[in-house]
């Protein structure tokens, strides 16, 4: 308790961040938690892989995430959660599993939307296809999410992983995110899957995609803010779709509780002091930064 008896969300939240019991819980915000699976004939092979010694608690640790395997679509066909159709049920009935694929659908649609005038020097100017990037503050997530957007998407999409294995990011962003021409019929657009704490600062050449999802929430709010501004910056030339997803699950809203009431406290400090431009630039949620978010 604080000084006036009220909870103190900092030290909880510093305790808990710390906690693998809670950890799981973060990841069971974004996909499906084992616990709400509910077993049948069809996926008992499944459910005993992902619950197993050597399954989910497993693969959602940074030592096995963070694999160099998992950075190529060979590797990545190779994770255990591609067993049995673990992957699917880890994921189908996942609400940001959901929203990614509509982000997905809208930024197909929107291949043949070029920005206003339209020109770079390293491709003519003309329509592109619209690429996505998908921060994850999270590597077990992020390597869970490229496995099934290995299996599901690779057909329209070349799916780019970028964790703490990557020993030269700015090369692999840069060749994840090179422009393609619309009316190329031969080369598909790209979705890169990072880390936030990898790429979310000192890297450049995401403002090459158009669309920017932040999948889940990190502790730090000004983490959320850096990954945004990797692709709303200096540099962009196409319309710029900023997306936050957040969880209803109780563990991930804890933490949005807490990006939120820092957020206001800023607010009041800056109003107090008569500072104009008080909101910082909020968006569409109320909260700093550009993009929109959406509770699922």
């Amino acid at each position: 308790m604080g000084p006036t008896g009220k909870l103190n969300m900092n030290k909880v939240l510093n305790k808990l961040r710390m906690s693998g019991g809670f950890l799981s819980h973060l990841y069971g915000a974004t996909f499906v938690h084992p616990s709400r699976l509910q077993e049948d004939e069809t996926n008992r092979e499944a459910l005993a892989l992902i619950n197993g010694p050597d399954g989910w608690i497993t693969w959602i640790k940074a030592e096995h995430a963070n694999k160099e395997a998992y950075l190529q679509p060979e590797g990545r066909v190779q994770h255990p959660a591609m067993q049995h159709g673990a992957i699917d049920l880890l994921c189908e009935k996942s609400p940001k599993i959901g929203e990614i694929k509509k982000i997905l659908a809208r930024a197909r649609a929107d291949d043949s939307m070029p920005a206003d005038g339209f020109s770079r020097g390293d491709i003519e100017a003309g329509p592109v296809k619209k690429s996505v990037v998908l921060f994850c503050s999270r590597a077990g997530v992020a390597v869970l999410l490229a496995a099934y957007a290995q299996k599901h998407w690779s057909g329209e999409w070349n799916i780019h992983l970028v964790t703490a294995a990557c020993k030269n990011r700015q090369e692999a962003i840069e060749t994840a995110l090179k422009p393609v021409r619309f009316d190329d019929r031969e080369t598909k657009p790209a979705i890169l899957i990072a880390v936030m704490s990898i790429c979310g600062e000192g890297l450049n050449g995401m403002q090459k995609a158009s669309y920017s999802v932040s999948v889940d929430l990190p502790f730090s709010e000004a983490l959320l803010q850096q990954v945004a501004g990797r692709v709303y910056r200096s540099g962009q030339v196409h319309h710029t779709r900023i997306c936050k997803l957040v969880s209803k699950h109780p563990a991930e809203a804890l933490i949005r509780a807490r990006h939120e009431k820092r957020h206001n406290e800023f607010r009041e400090i800056l109003e107090a002091q008569g500072t104009k431009g008080a909101s910082g630039g909020a968006s569409e949620d109320g909260q700093g930064g550009p993009g929109t978010q959406t509770i699922v």
